[in-house]
């Protein structure tokens, strides 16, 4: 067993480095000598109770946590972070899934880092009450976290809670973790926006996922907003007796484009995605321009997917591809025009629908062991 000089020690020093201070800033904070804060770093002494209380202070942990030994987790959290929600979910050491919270969307993007910030604060603290924070190893995959700079201002939220490990990275990582495993493939994201990634001998590449302003096709935002497009023209006499303006302004409940153009404006991407289904419900119904936007849509993503599958060279047996997202609901419609569209190279793809939850993804890069809580 450690002396509790030595735990002290290895948790001061981490708890120093996580919050970024050289040993002679934290011995100024506390009026001590930079010998002193290496004396204990080394494990040689404990300081005195009065500073333990200081340090446990500038730190944000209890006294008891600068004298908590744990190097196993004995809890997992992921946490999916998306455009349209938030997902917190914590397993315990045998993978079992014991809570589960969602929360709104944290896309610091969309809804500006500060709020994300106290949404993921809020989410942590209610999901954890009462469990250790040094118990638990935690991974949170956020959308817009692509971006170096907003990954490290989250990684440093993170390392705030004082989690025995804690990662942040895109949700796109736990995206491809629930889809593909440890198993190379594809991994098509069909949901508010578009992307796909290529996981190949531990290397990653992505083809699209610009953002809906750059991809123009293969997500529900692209199909949300032909379906306003095809309505401003039938208005305006350029249509060809499209349907589809019909269910929209019953989804909208207005009687004109022009009742609704400025509300549209300020819906954003999320609330254009939620038209979609506007356009398969006028496809059901015959509409020809319904068909169009979603064959396009549908040769979109083929695109994709043959891209991707030509990274990978020619090789034996098939390419493990696991489509995901909110259009993956309607893959009833999308798969055979997919497949169509992909011809030949369709061969060379093993396509499955991923029905399961992304943040099994964020546990599992958590440390969660696989194949328990999916």
């Amino acid at each position: 067993m450690k002396k509790y000089s030595e735990i002290f020690a290895e948790n001061l020093h981490r708890l120093r480095k996580e919050m970024k201070l050289t040993q002679e800033q934290l011995a100024a904070k506390i009026c001590y000598t930079e010998k002193a804060v290496s004396k204990w770093e080394s494990g040689s002494s404990v300081p005195p109770a009065e500073t333990l209380i200081l340090l446990a202070e500038i730190f944000n942990v209890s006294i008891d946590e600068l004298f908590d030994h744990c190097t196993h987790p004995a809890y997992y959290l992921g946490i999916d972070g998306g455009a349209t929600k938030t997902v917190f979910a914590l397993a315990d050491a045998d993978g079992n899934i014991i809570n589960k919270l969602t929360l709104g969307a944290s896309n610091p993007f969309d809804i500006g880092y500060d709020r994300a910030t106290e949404l993921l604060t809020e989410g942590i603290n209610k999901i954890t009450a009462n469990i250790h924070k040094r118990k638990i190893s935690a991974f949170a995959g956020i959308a817009g976290c692509g971006n170096a700079e907003m990954r490290e201002r989250f990684q440093v939220l993170m390392n705030s809670f004082g989690f025995l490990s804690a990662t942040v990275d895109s949700d796109a990582k736990n995206i491809i973790s629930a889809g593909l495993g440890e198993d190379d493939g594809i991994i098509n994201i069909m949901g508010t926006g578009s992307s796909c990634f290529v996981k190949r001998g531990g290397e990653m590449a992505r083809v699209g996922g610009y953002g809906y302003l750059f991809d123009l096709g293969g997500s529900a935002y692209d199909i949300g907003r032909a379906a306003v497009t095809v309505t401003s023209r039938e208005e305006d006499g350029r249509g060809s007796g499209s349907i589809i303006p019909r269910f929209l302004y019953d989804e909208l409940g207005v009687n004109s484009i022009d009742e609704c153009l400025g509300r549209l404006y300020q819906m954003g991407k999320r609330g254009i995605a939620a038209l979609a289904p506007i356009v398969f419900l006028a496809y059901e119904n015959g509409d020809r321009a319904a068909e169009r936007i979603l064959r396009e849509n549908a040769e979109y993503i083929a695109g994709s997917l043959s891209a991707a599958a030509s990274k990978f060279g020619s090789r034996k047996g098939k390419i493990k591809t696991v489509v995901i997202g909110g259009l993956t609901k309607r893959w009833d419609v999308l798969g055979d025009m997919i497949t169509e569209a992909l011809g030949e190279r369709g061969e060379e793809l093993d396509i499955t629908v991923y029905r399961g939850d992304v943040v099994y993804g964020a546990l599992l890069l958590a440390g969660m062991p696989s194949g328990k809580a999916n």
